[in-house]
């Protein structure tokens, strides 16, 4: 699974969820490099849910089949907890942990 921010690059360094990986929005104009597995899942986020969900649209209009999940997180989210999923019968789970 990938955590893919689609935040801008100064947000993302400013504070993102662990081992995830920047992508802004506003560059997803082709099939991205660090995207090569399309059947991959990828787990989609910004800010707000905005971004998430126009990059997600993006992707699937690319072909990419894995399931594609808006999460909106919160600067303070970002910086002060440590980001975890969990598998609940198949589905996935954020799990938040105060730092």
């Amino acid at each position: 699974m990938i955590i893919l921010d689609v935040r801008t690059q100064e947000e993302y360094d400013s504070g993102h969820i662990k081992n995830s990986v920047c992508l802004p929005n506003e560059n997803i104009i082709s099939e991205p490099d660090i995207l090569p597995d399309k059947s991959q899942e990828i787990l989609v986020y910004c800010r707000s849910g905005n971004r998430s969900k126009q990059a997600a649209q993006k992707l699937a209009d690319m072909g990419y089949e894995s399931y594609l999940c808006f999460l909106a997180t919160c600067k303070m989210a970002v910086h002060c907890y440590d980001f975890t999923l969990f598998s609940k019968s198949g589905f996935l789970h954020p799990t938040f942990k105060k730092r």
